[in-house]
């Protein structure tokens, strides 16, 4: 099972203010109040899902952008009418 995958959620524009890069829309909510993620160091702006095998789920941290992990990648495919 892979562990960790990238986003296209960071805050390299603004410290401390996540948003996906797609359409630069807000997505602090995505981080549960109390959880320590996302954190204030300045060279953690991409945020990943990780597996938690405490919890048996996936959650979202912030780290360095040049972590080794799997993407996941959105692509529009358009529908015939």
């Amino acid at each position: 099972m892979l562990e960790y995958f990238w986003t296209a959620g960071n805050d390299l524009f603004r410290e401390g203010s996540f948003s996906w890069i797609s359409n630069g829309a807000n997505f602090t909510d995505f981080f549960p109040p109390g959880n320590i993620e996302p954190t204030a160091f300045p060279d953690e702006d991409c945020v990943f899902l990780y597996y938690t095998s405490t919890f048996n789920l996936y959650a979202m941290a912030d780290f360095p952008c040049d972590f080794k992990a799997a993407s996941i990648c959105k692509k529009f495919v358009p529908v015939p009418l």
